[in-house]
C-alpha cells in the first residue's frame, strides 16, 4: 500500500512512476530555519516536501516567464490593432474599478 501512496504522490509531484533523483544543497542557517519553521507550522510534512514545493514554484515562475516573453515579442512583431488594444484597456479598467469598488 505504501508503494501505491508513493507512487501517487510521485505523479502529483510531477514524478512518473514516483521516481526522482536524491540531491544534496546547502543553504544558509536562515533559509533553513525558515524551512523549519514552515514545517513546524504544518505547511510542509517534511524538510524535503518544503524544498520540493519551493522548486516547483520557481519552475512554475520560469515557466510564467517564458510565456509572457513569448508574447512580447510576438506583439512587438505584430501589434494589436489600435481597435483591439482600446477595448482590452477598457476592459482591464472596468475589472480592476470593479475590484478596488468597496463592498
Amino acid at each position: 500500500m505504501w508503494r501505491r501512496v508513493g507512487v501517487l504522490y510521485g505523479m502529483w509531484l510531477g514524478m512518473p512512476n514516483g521516481m526522482a533523483q536524491q540531491i544534496a544543497i546547502r543553504l544558509p542557517d536562515e533559509d533553513l530555519a525558515a524551512v523549519d519553521a514552515a514545517v513546524a507550522a504544518g505547511r510542509y510534512p517534511t524538510r524535503a516536501a518544503a524544498v520540493r514545493a519551493g522548486v516547483h514554484a520557481l519552475m512554475q515562475a520560469e515557466r510564467d516567464r517564458e510565456i509572457a516573453e513569448a508574447y512580447r515579442r510576438a506583439y512587438a512583431a505584430k501589434p494589436p490593432e489600435p481597435w483591439f488594444a482600446e477595448a482590452s484597456a477598457h476592459a482591464a479598467g472596468e475589472r480592476l474599478a470593479k475590484r478596488d469598488r468597496p463592498a
